[in-house]
This record gives structure tokens, sequence and C-alpha cells, in this order.
């Protein structure tokens, strides 16, 4: 019998060490750990521990994440190996070339590359900094769920704003007459 070409991880401890191997390729599965996100994540890695992939099922529709660098036959064996068990309709991060690993059981619909920005340590400001002449950016609390969620509905409908976000206390925000005009904020801390 053939060994199979991934294993289910279950030790965040384990993920978090193969996952920090690349850490700018693999930040949304690192966030996923956060005990906000993992009850809701499946994480499995490939036979020879190069590969690594999520389904993350708190989305609608589910999303897989299958990245690295570049895509190698041991990722796309970890793809095809999980195609008959996933979802029916799930969004996917894909390693570059990958899409076609999909395509058996799935109409493949592409929306383009993916950007993932990092902020190099040195070019970080100090908390609180904001540029002279700036509007007032004020933290956005979960008591304003409502007021953000007609943000995000009016402004970027298909967002993958989820209201508990909020908890994080890492959402800033513009106001201008009582309607907010800009939110940002992070998934996870």
């Amino acid at each position: 019998m053939a060994e199979l070409p991934l294993a289910r991880l279950l030790d965040r401890s384990l993920i978090g060490a193969r996952l920090r191997t690349d850490p700018l390729v693999h930040l949304y599965e690192l966030a996923d750990l956060d005990d906000f996100f993992f009850a809701d994540c499946t994480y499995w890695i490939s036979s020879d521990g190069g590969s690594i992939a999520l389904l993350y099922r708190a989305s609608n529709p589910p999303t897989l994440l299958a990245l690295a660098r570049r895509s190698s036959p041991e990722l796309e064996a970890m793809v095809r190996a999980l195609t008959p068990s996933l979802p029916v309709e799930l969004y996917a991060h894909l390693a570059p070339g990958l899409s076609h690993a999909l395509e058996d059981l799935f109409v493949v619909e592409p929306h383009g590359m993916h950007a993932k920005l990092a902020l190099p340590p040195a070019r970080r400001a100090a908390p609180g900094w904001l540029p002279a002449g700036s509007a007032a950016c004020e933290r956005i609390s979960p008591a304003d769920v409502e007021s953000v969620c007609a943000f995000f509905r009016d402004s970027y409908p298909g967002s993958w704003f989820a209201p508990r976000m909020l908890e994080t206390r890492a959402y800033f925000g513009i106001r201008e007459a009582s309607r907010w005009i800009a939110v940002a904020g992070v998934h996870a801390l």
C-alpha cells in the first residue's frame, strides 16, 4: 500500500515550528494558531515534512491555504489527496501554479494574485503615531460592531471581516459626521 502524502497535525507547537520556517509566507496559518481561530482549523503536513496545508472552516465559503514560495510535487500531491474530502465550495490561497491540482473536482475561478505586505521593524512607527494634519484616528471597540459592519457592507462587500475580529482591540478607524470613512485592523495578534 502506498504511503499517504499527508498527515493531520494537531499539536500547535509542532505546527508553529513548521510554519515559522517561512513566517511571511505562512502569516495566516500562524495567526490561525490563536485560540480565537484554532478550533475552526485543520492542518496537514506532507509525509516529507516540507509542505503544510490548512482548511479554515469559519469563513463562508471555507478557505484552503496551501502556500509556499513556489509549488512543489509534494505540495501538489497533498492538495490532490485532500481534494475529495474538501467542502463542495471553497476559497483557496495556493502557491503559484498549484490551482490545477484542484481542477479534477472543482471549477477554478482565479481572482488574481494575492499580495501580503510586511513592514520591516526599522520602518514601524511608534504606537499612537499619526502624520501631522491627520484626521483623528480612534480605536474601535466591539460596541461599534453595527457601524463597522455597515461600513464594510457599503465600502467593501465580500471582505473577510468578521465581527469577532473587533475583540482583538486592534481595529482603528476615522469617522466623519459619525460615519466610518476608514477602518483598518488585524485578524490576530
